[in-house]
């Protein structure tokens, strides 16, 4: 959220004679700055543009492999879905469609061209001196995992618009790579990426049936040894989205999986089934974005609403927190949680923070009722439905770095012919009565007597001030009339 910082007049002292000297010696200069724009192709032939050009490899690598994470491993049964993702929560049945994998396999194949293009230029520029220069065999290696990851995770394989191939190909790609990154290191006696080389090479050799092969790199390299892929959450592309959805947001877990009955060292979260008896799980799972209606589980992690109620208990009577909520429940949830704290004498929940916007009045089916009843306070968030209802994506003013443009994955609900539909009769409706489109999304919600509060987000200053000033707008008789007939028309597009 933007702020605003105000700097007090500096007060007036007196200025050394050295501070002088060097403010006429600079007043010569010019502080103008210009953006140089992209950067050049032709500059990266310099050899002292070298390890940034092999940084870059890496970066692309790590960025094709932590978006993947999580997908890969919903697919292989290694976790499993317990969120609201709608796509994700059909992996584990082995329905997959393109468009949930598309950005996977553009990022799997920008980091294997750009390693293996990366080479082709290192050879040109660094001359006789690639075969010595230590970012060489950084580069082979970034252009052999980037094979493998491919090779491991493909049908089939395509390099830059050519025919489809075997995905096997991918691994005697990545065999040859691995095997010049072994000899340069070597001979550069570097035993980390030796060690790296070699666990690279026992992988494909695995993979493409030499087990004999595999078995003797393998066993030249100390179990101890690890190669780490850094991530950060510096930036979005140097974070590693597996990390959001476990840590963050609990959206997969591992109940119900091999690593239950035989635990992964490498997972920090765990849940540990003993006959019948659960020590842990994650979030309950409820109703997923996109999803009409209950649909009854066939399995679920089991979540034991009473003990989270006195996990917070306790949390409360050490003054940590004051009062709780919960977030994407539905109406028996909100009961139980209701219930259980009346007839235990346990914290009661206070608010309730779900989707709600024109293009989603599910709200109103059955916990509407609940929440204005009970004081259960509704926070209402995505009111404008990722910025669909503020008319930008209808009139063309939504830029690349737009939410639905960013992740037009995680919300396809907001792409139907519907949703555009109904969208675009609600900023009809808005204009042709003076109002900015996103206003009257906005007051629109906060007008419910069940609404405590209306979550938004701005991107820049303006927006927010526009947003802020909703607060104080009351919709005419009309205008409500006419948004409930175009809800009668088309009843929650965007569920």
């Amino acid at each position: 959220m933007p702020t605003m910082t105000a700097f007090s007049p500096m007060t007036r002292r007196a200025m050394p004679a050295a501070a002088i000297a060097l403010a006429a010696l600079l007043g010569g200069c010019d502080f103008n700055v210009t953006n140089p724009g992209p950067l050049l192709d032709e500059d990266l032939n310099n050899a002292s543009a070298i390890p940034a050009l092999v940084n870059g490899m890496g970066g692309d690598l790590s960025n094709a492999i932590g978006n993947y994470l999580t997908r890969g491993s919903l697919a292989a049964l290694e976790l499993v879905h317990s969120g609201n993702f709608a796509a994700e929560r059909r992996f584990a049945a082995g329905t997959i469609g393109p468009e949930d994998v598309n950005g996977d396999w553009a990022r799997m194949h920008t980091a294997r061209y750009v390693a293996e293009a990366g080479l082709v230029r290192m050879k040109t520029v660094l001359g006789t001196g690639f075969e010595t220069n230590a970012n060489t065999p950084r580069a082979y290696l970034y252009a052999g995992f980037a094979n493998r990851f491919l090779g491991e995770n493909v049908c089939n394989a395509v390099y830059d618009g050519g025919p489809a191939l075997p995905s096997s190909s991918h691994f005697v790609r990545a065999e040859s790579l691995f095997t010049r990154a072994l000899t340069i290191s070597r001979a550069l006696n570097n035993t980390a990426l030796t060690n790296a080389a070699l666990a690279g090479r026992a992988q494909v050799y695995a993979d493409q049936g030499k087990w004999t092969e595999a078995a003797a790199d393998a066993a030249l390299v100390p179990t101890t040894f690890r190669h780490n892929a850094v991530f950060s959450l510096n930036t979005t592309r140097e974070n590693m989205d597996l990390a959001a959805q476990t840590i963050t947001r609990r959206e997969v877990t591992v109940w119900n999986t091999v690593w239950v009955a035989d635990r992964d060292p490498r997972v920090l979260y765990d849940t540990v089934k003993t006959g019948t008896t659960i020590t842990m799980a994650q979030d309950r799972a409820t109703n997923f974005f996109a999803q009409r209606g209950f649909k009854a589980p066939r399995d679920e992690a089991p979540f034991d609403i009473e003990a989270t109620l006195r996990a917070l208990e306790s949390l409360r009577a050490a003054g940590k927190i004051r009062h709780i909520g919960i977030a994407n429940e539905t109406a028996w949830g909100l009961s139980r949680f209701l219930h259980l704290a009346a007839a235990q004498q346990l914290p009661r929940v206070v608010s309730i923070q779900n989707p709600y916007n024109l293009l989603n009045r599910g709200f109103d089916s059955a916990l509407a009722e609940i929440a204005w009843r009970e004081q259960c306070g509704l926070l209402a968030y995505a009111p404008l439905a990722g910025g669909l209802l503020s008319g930008k994506y209808a009139d063309g003013s939504a830029g690349a770095e737009a939410r639905l443009h960013q992740h037009a994955r995680h919300y396809r609900q907001f792409s139907s012919p519907a949703a555009h539909a109904a969208s675009a009769r609600y900023v009809d409706i808005a204009r042709a009565a003076g109002l900015a489109p996103a206003a009257m999304a906005l007051a629109f919600v906060a007008s419910k007597p069940y609404v405590t509060s209306v979550i938004i987000g701005a991107t820049t200053a303006a927006q927010l001030a526009s947003n802020l000033r909703a607060a104080l707008l009351k919709l005419p008789r009309d205008v409500l009339r006419a948004i409930d007939a175009v809800h009668e028309e088309i009843p929650n597009p965007c569920p």
